[in-house]
């Protein structure tokens, strides 16, 4: 797949090169990359608590636990 187009005239000849993209490879586990991304999401500060509500729509459960009373 190209990563950008490219303008082509009719009836000419081309040269392809076709090279291969060199990625690197972390040694990172998946804990060291979710460690990475701690503390840099936005979120209301009952999410932890909350997240069904805000995931899913669920009604809150801390509206809810009022009626308990």
């Amino acid at each position: 797949r190209l990563d950008r187009t490219v303008n082509l005239e009719p009836g000419k000849r081309y040269a392809i090169a076709i090279e291969t993209e060199v990625t690197t490879v972390t040694s990172q586990n998946a804990w060291d990359v979710l460690e990475g991304f701690a503390g840099t999401v936005e979120a209301p500060s009952d999410w932890a608590m909350e997240h069904d509500h805000y995931l899913y729509g669920t009604p809150c459960s801390s509206w809810l636990s009022s009626f308990d009373a």
